[in-house]
């Protein structure tokens, strides 16, 4: 698949108990950041020099990449003035050499020389699939791409430039040339209407026609799994793809790990349109599926909003900055920008428009604030295990009924243990189940066909996308049975004329526990027990936490090795009975009898439910008590060594949930089957996940019950020498960088608590003051936060999830960010006694 070369290494940090390394590795002739966790051990790491933010040689396209679609003399726009504007305009910004361009098949040499020229790496734009390929050019007219003359075009852009003068280098500033090949040979091949939607949707017309059972999620998977190969493959053909790095571009989340397990070098989720979900889930399956399979990833932006039928690219452009900043600190190599036009009125008297501008301000925080070198290594505490074919969507905030999986074939919930996982992310990402597809901010249009919510989406499919007219053809309507427009035109002329800001009605989902969640699939994780030692946790999670879900994904048969990894490592596990089975009694603890229990109220043992302060059971208990219907798997009397039970029925004294300690790890069972509860996640299942992932959080809310939600996202990052304590030669010091958005429609004003990278290992040295850095104030520029050091800490007595010998030092950041806008910071201590 893709093999790896170490460059150099540009951060360590290290302590007692962990050690970090940020590295920048080749990974095919594509140089890109490799997700590293700041929790992995590796004992042969050691301490190294810490950079200062300034622009290294390293921070160029070869590591970070802000791809523009439609842009300078790839644009296959007809005005040069405009193209020769663009080029002028991106030129002279300080992030100029972070900038590659789409390029379509069609692209000229010359064309592609000149943005070689200029430093920008081209990349090419063509869906590799035959199937594809023919049904956009039988149903939307597009001629059938020649990929051994496009891909020769590319190579061609490569070579020695003569003497022909392509660029006018005397109006530019422009960088050495580029040579990197890079295609795109996925554009959203699982949510458009000409790629895999029409094989699934054909075969559940199939299925009905012939009153077969409905699709499964399985059997979804295997379609998917067909047409990237056969995609593959066309890559493959006559050497086509050799000496390119292969990007895919998919539209849903769980087309992740498909994409990543069939070869793709960049994975790239679209995000931020009314016809895919929301970036805070996204983000955990991108880049869980990155990490999982040894992968780069990214996020398109979209600028296309099928509510007012047209691009927001001249209105206001806020939202896409916060969402730019979360993906970027969130570990992304590349964020690629649709192309929607990028000078005002598209005309070339016209200065940068809106998305420009917002584009320019996160260019340039990248390049002058945080360069890649300098964000770390992205907070990824919790591992999310599905199972393979889980085929997750989130549910349409326009949907009549639960939810379902694949996205536009609409599978039904059939599998065990899907409505845990709903809850899951229910909770995880609050508005998921809300704010998502929000196709109907305005009610309902008085005429919902023309134009349709979208020519081919979860909210509309047309004739021309439907595979049977009279089967497929479907036109979504909102919650609302009244709305505000006639139709969608009409919404388009009032938000222009009146520069509405679309961040109104476009709501962005929430964080509850920061963004600290990689999702990843059972399938690549663990191998069989006759592997060698070393060999038998395949892709072993660096998370602290791991969380595994789903019906018979857990093999019986690697118990033994699953029990001597979470033992050595000192990990956590969470599962639940039907994840786990009698085979699995050495990894649990436990032993299943085979029965069902009722259970009508719980107590918890381990504290109190509202402190977080220790997991243990203790010896004197004060218990809290729910009331909550649940069924539970009956389990023999629990009287093993290093287990205990922490949560049971009352009055009965049924065991809920059950602690095994293993070495320096723990397996935590919810004897409530899959989690789930009435409606969903159970609230036992609900406050096990709460008390395991509070302890591994490195950012959280105050005061979470009296401050509204936010998103989150952080990382561990080199402390610049200049800054308060930074670079001090007997205390080396690192930071927590924050990105803090704010995504209500009022001011946030409230605290984070910050646990703040520390290389004190004595317990009982104390942070006595503490420091902020804003790096960024907001769109607004007013946003601030203030740190001081907080009274918690956790020592050495939270002995679940991990047992830690060194405390964590925190300090509380008190924020205030406007609404709709978003503040960056960095965090540390600067004395202790």
């Amino acid at each position: 698949m893709v093999h790896y070369t170490s460059q150099r290494t540009t951060f360590s940090y290290a302590s007692q108990h962990v050690t970090i390394t940020l590295a920048l590795m080749q990974i095919g002739t594509w140089s890109a950041q490799v997700p590293i966790h700041s929790h992995k051990t590796n004992a042969s790491d050691s301490p190294g020099s810490f950079l200062d933010t300034s622009m290294t040689q390293q921070d160029t396209f070869a590591n970070f990449s802000i791809l523009l679609g439609g842009f300078g003399p790839t644009s296959g726009g007809d005005d040069p003035d405009i193209t020769a504007k663009e080029i002028f305009w991106a030129s002279s910004r300080s992030w100029k050499q972070f900038i590659s361009v789409s390029a379509n098949p069609q692209t000229s040499i010359e064309d592609l020389r000149k943005a070689r020229k200029l430093g920008w790496v081209p990349v090419m734009t063509m869906p590799s699939n035959p199937a594809r390929q023919t049904r956009e050019h039988t149903e939307r007219g597009k001629p059938l791409p020649n990929m051994t003359e496009a891909v020769a075009a590319q190579r061609s852009s490569t070579m020695p430039m003569k003497d022909t003068i392509l660029v006018n280098t005397s109006t530019v500033d422009a960088l050495g040339e580029q040579k990197q090949l890079v295609w795109e040979y996925l554009q959203e091949d699982d949510s458009c209407g000409t790629g895999v939607a029409h094989d699934l949707l054909t075969a559940r017309d199939e299925n009905i026609a012939s009153s077969a059972l409905p699709l499964s999620s399985t059997y979804a998977h295997q379609k998917w799994t067909e047409y990237l190969d056969a995609a593959k493959i066309s890559t493959r053909r006559d050497n086509l793809s050799a000496g390119f790095t292969m990007s895919a571009k998919f539209g849903f989340p769980t087309s992740a790990h498909a994409v990543a397990a069939s070869g793709a070098d960049i994975l790239i989720l679209e995000r931020m349109n009314d016809d895919v979900g929301s970036l805070a889930v996204g983000l955990p399956f991108t880049r869980g599926a990155a990490a999982q399979h040894g992968a780069s990833w990214g996020i398109d932006f979209s600028l296309w909003w099928g509510v007012i039928n047209g691009c927001v690219q001249d209105l206001p452009a806020d939202i896409y900055v916060r969402a730019l900043l979360l993906a970027y600190v969130g570990g992304a190599h590349i964020v690629e920008m649709e192309g929607c036009g990028w000078m005002t009125n598209a005309t070339a008297s016209g200065g940068p428009n809106a998305i420009a501008h917002a584009v320019d301000t996160f260019g340039t925080f990248v390049a002058d604030v945080l360069p890649p070198s300098a964000r770390g290594v992205h907070d990824a505490r919790v591992a999310l295990v599905l199972p393979t074919a889980n085929g997750w969507s989130e549910n349409p905030s326009w949907a009549r009924t639960s939810g379902v999986r694949w996205n536009i074939a609409d599978v039904p919930l059939s599998n065990r243990g899907e409505r845990g996982i709903d809850g899951i992310f229910s909770i995880a990402y609050p508005g998921t189940d809300r704010f998502s597809y929000f196709a109907f901010p305005f009610g309902l249009f008085k005429n919902n066909t023309f134009p349709p919510p979208s020519p081919f989406a979860r909210s509309a499919i047309t004739p021309t996308y439907a595979p049977n007219a009279n089967r497929d053809v479907l036109y979504r309507t909102g919650p609302l049975p009244f709305g505000k427009f006639s139709d969608r035109n009409e919404a388009h002329e009032w938000m222009h004329a009146s520069n509405a800001n679309p961040a109104l009605y476009r709501p962005m989902v929430d964080t509850h526990w920061g963004d600290i969640i990689d999702v990843l699939v059972n399938g690549s994780v663990w191998v069989n027990e006759n592997s060698s030692a070393s060999a038998r946790i395949r892709f072993p999670p660096t998370h602290d936490v791991i969380v595994w879900t789903g019906d018979g994904t857990l093999p019986a048969e690697s118990a033994t090795s699953m029990r001597d990894f979470i033992a050595s490592t000192g990990r956590t596990l969470v599962v639940a009975a039907g994840t786990v089975t009698p085979a699995h009694e050495s990894l649990t603890g436990v032993a299943f009898t085979g029965g069902l229990l009722a259970a009508r109220a719980w107590e918890w043992l381990a504290g109190s439910a509202n402190d977080s302060s220790t997991l243990t059971p203790t010896s004197t208990p004060t218990p809290e008590r729910k009331n909550e219907a649940l069924l539970v798997a009956e389990v023999a009397d629990i009287a093993r060594t290093n287990v205990s039970v922490v949560a049971r029925s009352v009055p009965e004294g049924i065991p809920l949930v059950v602690r095994h300690g293993v070495g320096s790890g723990a397996v935590i069972t919810c004897l409530v089957p899959w989690f789930e509860g009435s409606g969903g996640m159970s609230q036992l299942a609900t406050l096990v996940l709460e008390r395991v992932i509070q302890q591994v959080q490195p950012v959280s809310i105050a005061q979470p019950l009296l401050a509204p939600p936010l998103a989150w996202t952080s990382s561990v990052a080199p402390l610049p020498s200049t800054a308060d304590g930074g670079g001090m030669e007997d205390e080396p010091t690192v930071q927590r960088i924050v990105v803090a958005a704010n995504n209500a429609g009022g001011v946030w004003a409230g605290a984070l608590h910050v646990e703040v990278p520390s290389w004190h290992v004595d317990t009982h040295r104390r942070c006595t003051r503490a420091a902020c850095r804003v790096l960024f104030s907001g769109v607004s520029g007013t946003n601030t936060v203030e740190c001081t050091p907080s009274a918690t800490r956790v020592g050495s007595d939270m002995a679940w999830p991990r047992e830690r010998t060194a405390g964590r030092t925190v300090v509380t950041a008190s924020a205030r960010v406007d609404a709709r806008d978003v503040v960056v910071f960095g965090a540390w201590c600067t004395a202790y006694a």
